[in-house]
């Protein structure tokens, strides 16, 4: 069993990578460390001491083993001297990351001929471009708006390196449209039978509410429903006890008296409605569902107050806030059949609001 090992250097770091045959890649720990920074000599045999303890071995050519070096910005001096110790591999070899990366670029399918992409790997930038007339170029910087970072384990091709991406393949192109083709053909008909079944839930939606309209044409022609207006002189009759016989003569004598005086700022008596129900509540013919506040001039004339019932018994529902201004034939109040909601009363309401009982 050949070992194989990947190790990368660059001006002020080093890493090594384990390549196993089936392309595996792993990480070799540099005391629990994927990288370590380096300044000396001493410090790259160090790094190498660890590879031995790693595949626990004395010497490198203990086992069969593959070593290749990955050069990035490292000084030719440090590359000499990593090369020198690691020379007892049964097979040692040294390539530029720019002649790699290119490959690497490719294979991922990230450049595209016109195109410069930013590299940055292992610390460092690389511009990575493929010329119209489809040539290679990979000069370390940065340059070009399109960036990508790429992981060290990516490298690994140099002992994996196949055509995938990179040659047209026509059987499986063939095999993905056919592929395609099946997948296709299943969408359609589901999509038909969706459509199918969104149809039949249409037709089954419009009957439902088609019955639900007849149904509720048929609780409004037999729901009793009245409208209660403020009409006066059926709130004088609530009213009987007080002295309501008076008021228009006191208006009257009111106005003689500014008329003579010349003063045009007599206003007329008006009513301001206080509901003593709320809505919904279930009432009885001629109950008292709210009281006709008189005011005269702004000032309360409570000995002229109103009362306003119910017509008929039922559900109320009322139409005003209470302390609003209300006048002769105004729509105060509903009284609903029993089993009224507010939604149902106020419906029927918009068709008969110019007509109803009071």
């Amino acid at each position: 069993m050949q070992y194989r090992v990947l190790v990368l250097i660059s001006k002020e770091k080093l890493t090594a990578m384990d390549i196993g045959a089936d392309g595996n890649v792993e990480a070799i720990s540099i005391e629990g460390n994927e990288i370590m920074t380096y300044k000396s000599e001493e410090e790259i045999k160090d790094f190498c001491q660890y590879l031995k303890d790693y595949y626990n071995i004395v010497c490198f050519s203990d086992i069969d083993m593959s070593i290749s070096v990955i050069r990035f910005d490292a000084s030719q001096h440090h590359v000499i001297c990593l090369l020198e110790e690691i020379k007892m591999a049964n097979e040692c070899d040294l390539i530029g990351i720019e002649k790699l990366l290119p490959l690497l670029v490719l294979k991922e399918g990230l450049v595209k001929p016109g195109i410069t992409l930013q590299v940055e790997i292992f610390g460092s930038a690389y511009s990575v471009g493929v010329s119209n007339d489809l040539k290679l170029q990979c000069i370390r910087g940065e340059v070009g708006k399109n960036k990508v970072e790429l992981p060290i384990a990516k490298l690994s091709l140099y002992y994996c390196f196949d055509a995938n991406n990179l040659i047209d393949n026509k059987q499986e192109l063939e095999k993905c449209q056919e592929e395609f083709r099946r997948e296709l053909s299943h969408k359609e008909k589901v999509i038909i039978k969706l459509e199918k079944n969104i149809q039949a839930e249409k037709a089954r939606a419009d009957a439902a509410e088609a019955k639900v309209e007849t149904l509720s044409d048929q609780k409004s022609k037999s729901a009793k429903r009245y409208i209660c207006k403020f009409d006066k002189k059926r709130s004088l009759i609530a009213s009987a006890g007080k002295n309501n016989s008076s008021l228009n003569a006191y208006q009257n004598t009111i106005e003689s008296v500014f008329t003579i005086l010349g003063y045009n700022i007599v206003k007329k008596l008006e009513y301001r409605i206080v509901y003593v129900v709320s809505n919904s509540d279930v009432v009885k013919k001629n109950q008292k569902i709210a009281a006709a506040q008189a005011y005269y001039n702004n000032e309360r004339m409570s000995d002229y107050d109103m009362v306003i019932t119910a017509v008929e018994d039922g559900r109320v529902y009322c139409l005003m806030k209470s302390n609003s201004t209300i006048k002769e034939g105004d729509a105060v109040a509903l009284i609903g059949d029993l089993s009224d909601n507010k939604e149902d009363i106020m419906q029927w309401y918009e068709k008969n609001k110019y007509g109803g009982t009071n």
